[in-house]
């Protein structure tokens, strides 16, 4: 079925094909209420009163537009050759990756679900950084395949489920790139709560540690991908770590850092970031939640595909 897709996706015309997927961006929009009233509450939270009802519905639907685009571009432009590509993707500041690689120590590139966050893994990889991703793993088993098989097969590695530190610290000794994606919701047990937009969030853990264990320097890299069809990678100047081994008691300072970096990237392009997901659902203990109960089909679907996951059979380890 991957082969058939990707076949389909190299014949589509580009242009008309990202003129089609932003419609049905917006078909997204009017058909998934529970999405777009927690895009509301995101924006909500983040913005207040400095923007109207009416900019705020903007954001929120070009926000979904682009997811829809994003995804066949991701593939789209992962399948051109280096030529073809050079025309739609343009990179600025890869001089402070090169000079963070060159340390020899490895790299913790630090990003968010910002833009063609995908298409800037295998925009590197195709050019031949050694990245591999720190990513969520799907609960679906079949969801979970295609999208680390479609990151492996345009050159991002993925991590496994289990020991994940194990497998990302010998990424860096083996002086490769590891991305770190630092806007996603934890549970509080695998997270730090640091201020986002105002509010605690709690935020996956580990960076500094990681960062301390080789003195990996921290590059910062965001992807700005326009309605044209261009995309912007920016790679900032890397952190690198004066006291290595002081480092893992600045989890909560570092972690921090890159969060409020995060944030100035999703004020400056808001249409750029993921709006739908529910960032802020972990809450500290005692607060109340911010988004209201799932609803009762998504429920429904979810114990049926609860026990559907027991029910089938597993596949032989051998």
């Amino acid at each position: 079925m991957k082969a058939i897709m990707l076949s389909l996706i190299r014949m589509m015309p580009r242009a008309l094909s990202l003129l089609l997927l932003r419609a049905l961006g917006l078909v997204f929009y009017y058909c998934m209420p529970e999405r777009r009233r927690i895009a509301f509450i995101n924006l909500d939270i983040a913005f207040g009163d400095a923007l109207a009802k009416q900019e705020k519905e903007r954001i929120a639907k070009v926000s979904f537009q682009n997811s829809a685009a994003f995804i066949f571009d991701f593939l789209k432009l992962a399948q051109m050759s280096p030529e073809e590509r050079s025309r739609y993707i343009e990179i600025q500041g890869e001089q402070h990756l090169k000079e963070a690689l060159s340390l020899g120590r490895g790299v913790l590139a630090v990003s968010a679900h910002f833009g063609n966050f995908p298409l800037l893994l295998t925009a590197m990889s195709l050019k031949g950084y050694p990245v591999k991703v720190v990513t969520r793993h799907f609960k679906s088993a079949w969801a979970d395949r295609l999208y680390t098989g479609l990151l492996n097969r345009f050159g991002t590695g993925t991590f496994p489920r289990n020991k994940v530190a194990a497998h990302i610290l010998k990424a860096l000794k083996n002086k490769g790139i590891v991305g770190y994606v630092l806007d996603q919701n934890m549970q509080s047990e695998n997270g730090i709560f640091v201020d986002f937009f105002g509010r605690q969030a709690c935020t996956i853990k580990g960076l500094a540690t990681l960062a301390g264990r080789y003195a990996s320097p921290i590059v910062p890299a965001f992807i700005v991908s326009e309605p044209s069809g261009l995309h912007r990678i920016y790679i900032e100047k890397s952190y690198v770590p004066d006291d290595p081994k002081g480092l893992k008691e600045k989890e909560f300072e570092l972690t921090q850092r890159y969060t409020t970096l995060i944030e100035e990237w999703i004020r400056r392009y808001p249409e750029q970031w993921l709006w739908g997901h529910r960032r802020w659902k972990t809450r500290p203990e005692g607060e109340m939640p911010i988004y209201p109960p799932q609803g009762v089909l998504k429920r429904r679907l979810r114990r049926w595909r609860k026990a559907t996951r027991k029910t089938a059979p597993r596949e032989d380890s051998a």
